[in-house]
């Protein structure tokens, strides 16, 4: 976790990798964890060169 991502969640890095550990969406807009997931499998999987992904 970089300081830059904590300062942008106002979030102690302590407590970011617990909520990510909990849920990699938690900080993600409800109507956009469809597309996250899409996308994030995808790149797991080796099918997308990158994981270059906006969200709200």
């Amino acid at each position: 976790m970089t300081d830059e991502l904590c300062r942008l969640l106002r979030i102690s890095r302590e407590d970011l990798i617990v909520n990510l550990d909990k849920s990699m969406f938690g900080f993600v807009h409800p109507d956009d964890i469809g597309r996250m997931a899409y996308f994030g499998k995808n790149f797991a999987a080796h099918t997308d060169e990158k994981y270059d992904v906006f969200f709200r």
